[in-house]
């Protein structure tokens, strides 16, 4: 699914969207990237910083850095001619934000006819959820996020509770078939 909603977006904007899929970040967090925040060498990348609604630079959203490897999905010629202080993602010479992100990805979830998906569930959200489902342990999703304390990871681990309470009482679920086969 969400190689069908990658494929809908623009190739202009394309290398942001994957690289926000296929990473743990959060938005303003991918926008403000820089070159010299990644390492090709070790594919290591350095989450220091984001970008706010009116563009301004500032301090992620704990303030404390964290270093994430890089997918092997993600594009190294996308950084990799640039200067050291040359933002790894931009549109047009532009820096991107929230705001110019969240309206190309419903435009073009739209333009594809594709179900909506808010774009932090489809990207940051969604990947710790995976992983939560998968059987990852918090400890390792909370690295992975950058979290300060694994309190603020449990809330992906509740997530995995509900989506349980989905199966046993929901109209398809476990629950619902035993009533059906009284």
């Amino acid at each position: 699914m969400q190689l069908k909603y990658l494929q809908s977006i623009p190739e202009e904007h394309r290398p942001i969207f994957s690289f926000l899929l296929n990473h743990p970040v959060r938005v303003g967090e991918a926008c403000a990237l820089q070159r010299k925040h990644v390492d090709l060498n070790n594919m290591v990348v350095e989450i220091s910083r984001a970008v706010g609604f009116k563009y301004e630079i500032k301090a992620r959203k704990n303030r404390r850095p964290y270093f994430l490897p890089l997918s092997s999905r993600f594009d190294v010629s996308v950084p990799k001619n640039k200067l050291p202080d040359a933002y790894v993602f931009t549109h047009g010479g532009k820096l991107y934000n929230y705001n110019v992100l969240g309206s190309t990805w419903r435009r073009s979830l739209k333009k594809a006819d594709l179900p909506y998906l808010n774009l932090y569930k489809a990207s940051r959200h969604g990947i710790a959820s995976q992983a939560v489902n998968s059987g990852v342990s918090l400890d390792r999703i909370s690295k992975a996020l950058g979290h300060s304390s694994i309190e603020i990871t449990k809330k992906y681990a509740s997530m995995n509770v509900e989506l349980l309470r989905d199966i046993i009482e929901g109209e398809q679920g476990i629950g619902a078939q035993m009533v059906q086969m009284e």
